[in-house]
């Protein structure tokens, strides 16, 4: 079993089968004439010198000067070294002709004419996961040159912070402003506790609302494209629109819905239209630079 294992690994790591077979006789045998490997092996003699000569090209036997000759294994784990090398000496070979190729296919479709971008996508979940790398949402955030904007309910707000502060840091950095939204329902007891860069800066604005239950999490990148999260959960599925109607539209109900939430205080809803509120607890926001409101 352990002889299968090591010749099938050695295969994927860029031996033929034979060579694996040889190469493992030879670790065996500590030193064997090329009589020895064939017999140990069971390769024909005829495939056993080409495979003993390949196996030497690649550093990975050597050879005695005597008759008959001997052979004997390269350490291991330097054998092992060499052909994992080799191996991603040849993935990135592969990716670097991978990539070239599909840019000439991108170029030459492009060239056959214009062709509609779509406007409306529903993504995947493996482009809307926080923690992947292909989460579309967080790559716009890290692309976003002017202002995000957030309208989202506090538990979610709470799991995109511990996914996306870092980004946000990023991105106040960049000079990118955020203005978040946070929907609060009458059980709930806000409590966030932001990075100071992001307590310190005025890019970084949360205003609370409960006015309307978030139906869905809406996030808008520079007034060009909007996320929305149908539904009130992280793991519901996400459209995605760069349609300036559309996205224009959603800037506009984010804009109303910013200008009538109030500011930030012990009991968010006191002294507002919303003053039956006012028994909500709610702990002190550890953020200095609050929004006030009109």
């Amino acid at each position: 079993m352990i002889l299968d294992e090591t010749i099938r690994i050695l295969v994927e790591l860029g031996l033929t089968h034979t060579e694996a077979k040889l190469y493992t006789a030879v670790l065996g045998l500590k030193s064997a004439t090329a009589r020895d490997i064939h017999r140990v092996s069971k390769v024909a003699r005829q495939d056993v010198y080409q495979s003993l000569s390949d196996l030497q090209e690649k550093g990975l036997i050597e050879k005695t000067i005597e008759k008959p000759a001997r052979f004997r294994f390269t350490p291991s784990s330097y054998a092992i070294d060499l052909l994992t090398q080799k191996r991603n000496e040849k993935s990135q070979e592969l990716k670097d002709r991978a990539i070239e190729l599909c840019k000439n296919l991108e170029k030459q479709n492009e060239d056959t004419g214009p062709q509609e971008i779509p406007q409306f996508v529903l993504l995947p979940k493996s482009e809307t996961n926080p923690i992947s790398k292909m989460d579309k949402i967080t790559r716009a955030i890290s692309n976003a040159q002017n202002d995000v904007m957030y309208s989202i309910s506090l538990p979610v707000f709470l799991k995109y912070k511990f996914w996306s502060e870092n980004t946000w840091k990023r991105a106040v950095k960049n000079g990118v402003k955020f203005k978040i939204l946070i929907y609060i329902e009458d059980y709930e007891k806000p409590k966030v506790t932001l990075d100071p860069i992001l307590q310190k800066t005025d890019l970084f604005e949360i205003k609370w609302t409960s006015r309307g239950p978030p139906y869905c999490i809406l996030i808008l990148i520079d007034g060009k494209e909007a996320f929305y999260r149908i539904g009130s959960d992280v793991n519901c599925p996400v459209l995605w629109s760069s349609n300036p109607y559309f996205v224009a539209l959603s800037k506009d109900y984010f804009k109303i819905k910013w200008e009538i939430s109030p500011m930030y205080t012990e009991t968010p809803f006191k002294n507002t239209s919303n003053a039956h509120k006012t028994n909500i607890c709610v702990e002190p926001i550890k953020v200095d630079k609050i929004t006030k409101g009109t």
